[in-house]
């Protein structure tokens, strides 16, 4: 579960860079991100990002951020194929043992504070780990899907979940 931290905070710092590069630029009005955060709607307008990697032989990766106000979420999902297609689904497991599909929230984000951090696998202990995130409709313009999970505060003093519902994105490449 450690290794997880170092690719975690490698994807968060290329996505903040992405966004910070392109601050000032507008999300295609076609894109959104939205979640139902212990009940509560959230939706996420701003900087939304998807990004399609081929990282190494065998090793794929699919990012998605979007951002409101002082909070950001992030999707990343892992696959030994190309197959970010619909009807396939993405569980917190992945084909590579080094990484984990996960979903992170941040709020606020653009701060050092680790608690602020929130996200789908919890490395202090053993609790359930839920992410589900299913590919609903992907062409070489855009991704649409759905997700749910359960995320935790990046804490080792005490175990903080927040469930995350109804989630739904549709974001261009």
């Amino acid at each position: 579960m450690k290794k997880l931290i170092t690719p975690l905070l490698a994807i968060c710092a290329i996505i903040a860079s992405v966004s910070c590069k392109k601050e000032g630029t507008k999300t295609p009005t076609n894109s959104s991100v939205s979640i139902k955060l212990d009940g509560k709607k959230k939706s996420f307008g701003q900087d939304i990002h998807a990004i399609k990697a081929n990282l190494s032989e065998n090793l794929y990766s699919l990012v998605i951020s979007a951002a409101s106000g002082s909070e950001s979420l992030n999707i990343a999902l892992w696959s030994d194929k190309d197959d970010f297609v619909a009807g396939k689904t993405f569980v917190i497991a992945s084909p590579s043992a080094t990484y984990f599909n996960t979903l992170t929230y941040a709020s606020p984000n653009n701060t050092a504070d680790p608690f602020a951090m929130w996200n789908s696998v919890y490395q202090f202990g053993n609790v359930e780990q839920v992410f589900e995130c299913t590919i609903t409709e992907s062409t070489e313009q855009s991704v649409r899907g759905t997700f749910s999970g359960i995320i935790y505060q990046n804490s080792n003093i005490a175990v903080n979940s927040k469930s995350v519902t109804d989630g739904a994105f549709f974001v261009s490449y």
